[in-house]
C-alpha cells in the first residue's frame, strides 16, 4: 500500500534523516505522447524509510521533494504510485476531464513502475502510464 509522509517528522520526512538528495524531474505520458494532466507521483526508497513526492503539472510535468521543496529524491532504487487528478483539468481554452490511468498505479506494491536516482544523474524520467 502507498506510504507518504503526511506529517513532517516522522522517519525519512524530516530533515532529521539527512540523506543527501538528487534533483529529480521528469514527465507522466500516455503511449500516445498526451500528458497526464495532474495528479501526483511518488517515489518510494527501496533501502531507505524517505519518500518524495511532488504534484504533477497539467503539462504532466514534476520535480520531486523530500525534505525541501525541489530537492529531488534520496540516491537508489524507487518503487512509484500515481494518483491522477480527482478534479476538472484547466487549460486556457478548454475545460476538461482528467484521463482515467488504470488503478494499479495507485498501488505501490500493484503500479510496476520503479526508477533508479543516481547521485551523479542526470535524474529525469519519463513515465508512461496506460488508460483504464
Amino acid at each position: 500500500m502507498l506510504t507518504a509522509c503526511l506529517v513532517p517528522g516522522l522517519t525519512g520526512c524530516g530533515r532529521g534523516g539527512g540523506l543527501p538528495t538528487y534533483k529529480t524531474t521528469g514527465s507522466v505520458s500516455f503511449s500516445d505522447g498526451k500528458p497526464l494532466a495532474g495528479g501526483t507521483i511518488v517515489f518510494e526508497s527501496v533501502d531507505h524509510p524517505v519518500t518524495a513526492r511532488s504534484v504533477i503539472g497539467l503539462d504532466g510535468t514534476f520535480t520531486l521533494s523530500t525534505y525541501d521543496q525541489g530537492d529531488g529524491a534520496v540516491a537508489g532504487k524507487h518503487r512509484v504510485a500515481i494518483s491522477p487528478a480527482m478534479n476538472m483539468a484547466v487549460d486556457r481554452d478548454e475545460v476538461r476531464a482528467p484521463r482515467v490511468i488504470h488503478p494499479r498505479y495507485k498501488d505501490i506494491d500493484e503500479s510496476g513502475l520503479e526508477f533508479e536516482v543516481k547521485a551523479d544523474g542526470p535524474n529525469e524520467f519519463a513515465v508512461q502510464v496506460s488508460p483504464r
